[in-house]
């Protein structure tokens, strides 16, 4: 079965599973429309960080599948076209039911996400601004959520189970972070009572939004990220995190196990978005351990 017909009304998964949609006929000049699909996932005890990342469109380019992976043994990453409409390539295939396969001579996968804690969801007021202003037409949808991760990963010969966590990311609408954004960040942070999805987003026209969620039994909307500290070649460090309640919420890192670049399409000439991927492990202030992901990213405008 196809993945963009796999999804049914009911799935566990709300609209993180909303089957590929696009406006029937885009006028000629009208924005990229993109259905973007994203699953990071980790086991910090067998050792196993990676991601797939899925986008498709109708009327832009750089439509394509990605699959990155670290594990004891090596790491491998795919980067495979897709056709509009289609979250399958050659070697990727990503079920918006289940998870996803892998299945090259090199590497397979078979992973499975279940959803934990409540859904962030990235609409209305909480839509992040600056993806090329279009997130406040209202078309943009923007969804996350937590998940357990099992399965297994098979690199060059080595098979590997996976036991660990992960989270889903979906987002479809009008959107081109190129001519929108100057420089992002990101986190989706998993903890044995909570987690923690939020971005801050700065845009080319001198704007800054931060938005996202404390994510338990319900939503918590976070109000800012009141500081993020780097270490001397800018990577995540320490973040303060405050939410609508006025609560504050230290993390930091105790580890950092493994890091991906992230392509983000095809090359080009001009402005590009640079974007790195870190896997890290937690601690909050209150002795809380975690692990997650964090994902800088800025415009390169040099020619």
């Amino acid at each position: 079965m196809s993945s963009q017909l796999s999804a049914g009304a009911d799935t566990v998964w709300g609209p993180l599973a909303q089957p590929i949609t696009a406006p029937a006929d885009l006028p000629e000049g009208s924005p990229p429309w993109r259905d973007n699909a994203w699953l990071p996932f980790w086991d910090d005890e067998n050792g196993i960080y990676g991601t797939v990342h899925v986008s498709t469109s109708p009327n832009a380019g750089a439509r394509q599948a990605r699959f990155s992976l670290q594990t004891p043994s090596g790491t491998i990453e795919l980067i495979e076209p897709l056709d509009p409409g289609s979250f399958e390539s050659k070697s990727i295939r990503l079920d918006l039911d289940t998870g996803f396969t892998i299945s090259t001579p090199e590497v397979t996968a078979e992973l499975r996400f279940m959803p934990q804690f409540a859904r962030a969801d990235f609409v209305g007021d909480a839509s992040p601004k600056a993806f090329g202003g279009y997130a406040e037409t209202g078309a943009l949808k923007h969804y996350q959520q937590a998940a357990s991760v099992v399965g297994s990963v098979n690199l060059r010969g080595q098979e590997s189970a996976v036991d660990g966590s992960g989270f889903r990311d979906r987002t479809w609408g009008f959107r081109d972070e190129t001519i929108g954004m100057s420089e992002y960040f990101g986190f989706m942070w998993k903890f044995e009572t909570f987690a923690l999805s939020v971005m801050r987003l700065y845009g080319s026209d001198g704007s800054d939004h931060a938005t996202g969620f404390l994510l338990g039994d319900t939503a918590t909307p976070v109000a800012a990220v009141s500081s993020f500290t780097r270490d001397g070649s800018g990577l995540f460090v320490e973040a303060e995190i405050e939410l609508d309640s006025g609560d504050r919420l230290t993390v930091a890192s105790v580890g950092r196990p493994a890091g991906q670049w992230v392509p983000m399409g095809p090359p080009r000439t001009g402005a590009v978005m640079s974007a790195y991927d870190e896997f890290h492990t937690f601690r909050t202030a209150s002795g809380e351990a975690g692990g997650g992901i964090v994902e800088q990213g800025y415009v390169r405008r040099g020619v």
